[in-house]
């Protein structure tokens, strides 16, 4: 989820090279916009070098941002102050880094999922939604990472079923489709790892899994 300068810090330090991609050469990033700030009603980019030196707005942004990202309550402070900033885009990676963390976190601590208020089992359904948007472009493949938050946004769909909670369901967020769509990446996680413990996690809530062939017809049943 890092911006295309924090990006390239990474390869000139670790790699040894520029990268030229579609992405990298694209002051938008494809449209995520996860480099760009907003003056007025025009995009533009912003760098982590203006984020560290420019004005004191955006550089309160960045050093606000609490330090321990298990203080839930702290993040959410902040980014409800933060992210209609109008001196950042919504996407930025600043903001998306967060959202992801939350999306990730929201539901793993004791007592789970069910643990969540509406309130929080609401706002972690809007966080996968708006970072998997992102993930769909800047992950077009298969991606364990993308295959988590799939099996975070059925779980999270299930649940909001579950209370009967209202909320606004996008027409691929159906439990069917999240399900046959986290397992068809979460089926080539390695033995023993977090993914794979999410994949049998499915496997057991849909047997029918185990005979999965990376299409619809395989897909498990509504329960």
């Amino acid at each position: 989820m890092n911006n295309t300068e924090q990006r390239h810090q990474d390869m000139k330090s670790n790699w040894l090279f520029t990268c030229t991609c579609r992405r990298c050469e694209d002051e938008g990033e494809l449209g995520t916009f996860m480099s760009s700030g907003t003056i007025g009603s025009k995009i533009t980019t912003i760098s982590d070098g203006c984020l560290e030196n420019g004005t004191d707005s955006i550089y309160h942004i960045k050093s606000s941002l609490p330090n321990d990202f298990s203080d839930v309550d702290s993040l959410e402070t902040w980014l409800q102050k933060f992210d209609t900033d109008k001196y950042l885009h919504p996407n930025h990676s600043i903001f998306s880094q967060v959202k992801l963390f939350l999306s990730l976190y929201y539901g793993r601590q004791l007592g789970g999922i069910k643990a969540l208020t509406n309130e929080r089992l609401l706002r972690k359904y809007q966080f996968c939604c708006e970072i998997m948007e992102i993930f769909k472009i800047i992950y077009p493949g298969v991606y364990q990472c993308k295959g988590e938050l799939l099996f975070e946004l059925w779980t999270t769909v299930r649940e909001l079923n579950t209370r009967g909670i209202q909320y606004s369901l996008q027409q691929d967020h159906t439990e069917t489709v999240l399900v046959s769509r986290a397992y068809e990446i979460l089926r080539h996680s390695i033995v023993l790892s977090p993914f794979h413990h999410m994949k049998e996690i499915l496997e057991d809530e849909y047997p029918e899994l185990r005979t999965f062939k990376g299409n619809s017809s395989h897909s498990p049943s509504s329960s």
